[in-house]
């Protein structure tokens, strides 16, 4: 199976901070500033960022970047940090908005920051085409 390759702003050190939604946006950008990644690793890439920055690691816990709540980077634990986009990146309907994958887009929330009573999701709610009423 063959992985889906991406286009990404790279820094000066070589980390990666966005994944052009379009690859033509990348073309505006000097050459040595974009390089193609496979999209997995170039995720996995800016959720570590973003989770860095937070003062998160694998090892050590971090906080929210709303509240400021103690967080941790494994999932499915209740103070587990959760990625949030502040633009999403399905609403976009034109090329020239800031709706991508990117460390200045994303935020690492807690639980109730993210999909609490209060949170950036709370409209949301948990569904399945299995589940009848």
């Amino acid at each position: 199976m063959k992985t889906k390759q991406v286009l990404c702003e790279i820094d000066g050190r070589g980390d990666i901070i966005r994944i052009f939604k379009f690859r033509k946006k990348a073309y505006h950008y000097p050459v040595e500033s974009v390089q193609e990644f496979p999209y997995v690793f170039a995720v996995e890439m800016i959720r570590k960022a973003v989770f860095a920055r937070a003062g998160c690691t694998r090892t050590r816990p971090g906080n929210c970047e709303e509240c400021g709540v103690e967080i941790i980077w494994e999932k499915g634990f209740v103070n587990s940090g959760h990625l949030h986009e502040q633009k999403p990146r399905g609403k976009q309907l034109f090329e020239d908005t800031d709706n991508e994958y990117s460390l200045s887009n994303s935020v690492v929330i807690c639980k109730n920051c993210h999909v609490g009573p209060t949170g950036a999701h709370s409209e949301r709610r948990w569904h399945s085409a299995k589940i009848k009423e």
